[in-house]
């Protein structure tokens, strides 16, 4: 998956609007994508994980996935969110600056 995070203002403005959405493909901005204006591309996960030989769990720090991305809200700096695009399996979550 990918990670993003959402600019700090005036920028952060733009990341609760469809168009500035990094899943967004549409170029809508002078010919180009418009996301770039609002989000940071952080970096992705690559390559495997191997699996412990003796795996632990912390109740403690479970967190589960953050709540949809929803056009419109109104977020704030650390909020999450998640987005599964259409026709796949996995999301991805999104972090304003």
């Amino acid at each position: 998956g990918k990670i993003y995070e959402c600019k700090t203002w005036p920028a952060s403005d733009y990341c609760k609007m469809e168009a500035y959405s990094p899943l967004n493909t549409d170029a809508a901005c002078n010919g180009d994508v418009c996301w770039h204006q609002a989000w940071t591309y952080v970096g992705g996960c690559t390559g495997t994980n191997s699996p412990t030989a003796t795996p632990t769990f912390d109740a403690a720090n479970v967190e589960g996935c953050p709540e949809e991305y929803e056009t419109g809200t109104d977020y704030g700096e650390g909020d999450k969110v998640s987005v599964t695009p259409e026709g796949e399996a996995f999301g991805k979550i999104y972090e304003c600056k």
